[in-house]
């Protein structure tokens, strides 16, 4: 009987150590979408030849206060040189992916301050293939990636100083 109760002790403890962390972060503040969408507005990977492309990303605040990302719009929507919506193709000569360029991302890049995201809200970024920077002609047939790796940083509040890395990509066709 004492060898159960000091077993029974010892689990307690155990569970009680575990589950009251203080110096466990909390979860961080923002979730990311990173979406595709077709002409009906329909999340999709397979397009028909000359359908336009909808990138869409979605930050969405989980948090009742305003949420600020100090370093995504001068450091990944901003520059040119940015994987943010870029289209790679899949080249059959090379084995590897074919850099297609981005859409033009028209946001006020001469704005360097924080991303704010409301509270329990969220933000979108949407623009079009058609709309793009470095070609303005339709995806042909074949298959396709975009996507993306940023260490994004929140600016103030109960969360400043937070980082999340996050890496998307999605694959499609154009058929």
């Amino acid at each position: 009987m004492q060898k159960g109760m000091i077993s029974i002790s010892i689990l307690m403890l155990a569970l009680l150590l575990n589950s009251c962390n203080e110096n466990e972060a909390p979860p961080f503040p923002v979730s990311f979408e990173l979406r595709l969408l077709n002409k009906n507005n329909e999340p999709a990977e397979i397009f028909g030849l000359g359908e336009d492309i909808k990138f869409v990303f979605e930050i969405t605040n989980k948090t009742s206060e305003d949420i600020y990302l100090s370093n995504f719009q001068p450091e990944l929507v901003c520059p040119r040189n940015s994987n943010f919506f870029r289209v790679f193709i899949e080249s059959n000569e090379s084995g590897g992916w074919a850099d297609l360029g981005r859409p033009c991302i028209p946001i006020n890049c001469s704005y360097e301050g924080a991303f704010k995201i409301d509270a329990n809200s969220f933000r979108k970024i949407e623009y079009y293939w058609a709309d793009g920077c470095d070609s303005n002609s339709e995806l042909d047939i074949g298959k396709y990636k975009t996507g993306f790796a940023f260490d994004f940083e929140v600016n103030g509040g109960l969360y400043n100083g937070m980082k999340s890395s996050q890496v998307f990509e999605i694959r499609f066709t154009v058929q």
